[in-house]
């Protein structure tokens, strides 16, 4: 059994708030206020970390060093205790997307992409992966989501692994994950969008002419001259009595995530 300097006694006696050594990197807090909680300071990768291990109602002496001895033994072998119970408290994924929306969502400037961001999630990723902790979905969890969309609903499949991206973004951010599988590493086992072949330039001007007289459509349309870069001007609306002026859809001029994810 491990043993240090404290015991069950003078816990329970101690009332001066302060820290109180054990020793071998456990110590005894006592709050202002009167609250006793375990407290473990520990270099980690060269740095100095606090890790809580519990209050004194819940947490035993004895429970107490034997967690620090399991950190420190985790330490030596070059992991680190506090990351891996950040991972342990990983929230679902559901949750996650609720966080990081609430997180996107004063960046947000128009409220219809903000209400249609949380509903595709809704309608295309979370019975696959909702109820998941965010730090045990992979690969092949995103990609049972994005591929059967992908080939048909081409633009919503990006939206979708935009929104999972940024879910995972997010969790990479605040230590439950440590890489993002909705990432890069999955492009390769996406299926090949469809693309449109390209008009050969000595026909681009004729194209306005060709076009049918009513309002524009979503359709594809000439960029020559635009300077547009091909993902940002997709879905683009060429403005009315203009061949070569283009505006960019609301929803991504007002989502924060555009430039995560996309496809490939």
């Amino acid at each position: 059994m491990v043993q240090g300097k404290l015991t069950l006694k003078l816990v329970r006696a101690i009332t001066e708030p302060g820290f109180y050594g054990d020793g071998n990197t456990l110590f005894l807090r006592v709050a202002p206020g009167g609250s006793k909680q375990w407290v473990q300071r520990l270099t980690v990768h060269g740095r100095r970390r606090s890790i809580g291990l519990g209050g004194v109602s819940y947490v035993t002496l004895a429970e107490a060093r034997e967690a620090a001895l399991e950190n420190r033994r985790m330490a030596r072998r070059g992991g680190d205790p506090l990351a891996e119970k950040r991972r342990a408290n990983a929230p679902r994924f559901r949750e996650a997307a609720q966080n990081t929306w609430e997180s996107l969502r004063p960046r947000w400037r128009n409220e219809k992409v903000a209400a249609n961001w949380l509903q595709q999630l809704e309608r295309h990723a979370m019975k696959r992966l909702g109820d998941l902790p965010v730090n045990q979905i992979d690969r092949e969890d995103v990609l049972a989501v994005l591929t059967p969309i992908w080939g048909r609903k081409q633009e919503t499949a990006r939206r979708v692994r935009r929104y999972i991206r940024a879910t995972l973004d997010w969790c990479q951010a605040h230590g439950f994950v440590d890489t993002n599988v909705a990432g890069d590493s999955i492009n390769g086992a996406l299926p090949r969008m469809a693309s449109v072949k390209a008009l050969p330039y000595g026909e681009v001007s004729e194209v306005p002419q060709a076009l049918p007289a009513r309002p524009p459509c979503m359709a594809s349309a000439p960029r020559s001259g635009t300077g547009a870069r091909i993902p940002a001007s997709r879905g683009s609306l060429p403005r009315p009595r203009s061949r070569i002026r283009w505006a960019v859809s609301k929803e991504r001029i007002s989502d924060p995530t555009f430039s995560s994810g996309g496809g490939n």
